[in-house]
């Protein structure tokens, strides 16, 4: 998948997809053609297991394993990595992005004992929703396969893009989002703005209580139950942006 009319029909082909299962096996083929072994497609969230986040791969069982028991979302440097830069790049620049900690080089030392020994990531940001990234990786003993780092790119993204489609027609056909009230959106946005309850009842004009009272029946209707998973599930089902967050 070199050159640009192979890129053409992976991007019409995954225009045609309805279901992850169909994305995944269309990914495996490209990421197989562009010269890597492993992919991974996903949200970046704080806690995979408690969001409903698209998540494509085919990364060792038993990394994903070590990943969950290891809580290494948390401080994925690739995650973070993602968060500063706007174009591609590959593993072996992450120092150049963000100050490398022990815990980033202890993720990074595990992935390379799992398999994962160097890859290109393609972030991905879309305003008002939670940022994410494709991903591709080689075995040990292979380098990455430089000359077809330009259609990786253009694979990652627009496989980005159809996983993005396809989750919003399965939102559609699944159960309603949480509904929230208006009184219940300010408070959930000057939570987002770090303002405690007695600073939001002074800028509403309601008594502390009250917005006490509306955060707590936000919070149930997301079935959450920290008010830092109220704000991001909030942002990820788009009922507030990242705009009413930095107003």
């Amino acid at each position: 998948m070199r050159v640009l009319s192979e890129v053409q029909e992976f991007v019409r082909h995954t225009r045609a997809l309805n279901t992850f299962d169909e994305l995944e096996t269309a990914l495996d083929g490209a990421t197989r053609a562009l010269g890597f072994q492993y992919f991974a497609l996903m949200h970046h969230v704080p806690d995979p297991l408690s969001f409903h986040a698209s998540y494509v791969s085919n990364y060792p069982s038993s990394w994903i394993e070590q990943v969950i028991a290891q809580q290494y979302w948390a401080d994925d440097p690739i995650a973070l990595a993602c968060q500063r830069a706007v174009a591609s790049f590959a593993w072996s620049e992450l120092n150049e992005l963000l100050p490398l900690s022990h815990r980033h080089l202890e993720i990074l030392s595990n992935a390379r004992k799992a398999g994962l020994v160097a890859g290109f990531t393609i972030p991905a940001n879309a305003p008002g929703e939670l940022s994410g990234s494709v991903s591709f990786a080689v075995k040990d003993g292979r380098s990455l396969p430089h000359e077809s780092l330009p259609s990786t790119h253009y694979v990652g993204a627009f496989a980005y893009e159809a996983a993005r489609r396809i989750a919003r027609k399965l939102s559609a056909r699944a159960a309603p989002l949480a509904q929230l009230t208006g009184r219940q959106l300010d408070c959930v946005v000057l939570v987002a703005r770090g303002k405690s309850d007695w600073e939001a009842a002074q800028i509403l004009g309601i008594s502390q209580a009250t917005v006490h009272q509306h955060v707590q029946a936000a919070m149930r209707k997301f079935e959450v139950s920290t008010r830092t998973q109220l704000v991001v599930r909030s942002l990820f089902d788009c009922l507030i942006s990242f705009q009413d967050v930095l107003h």
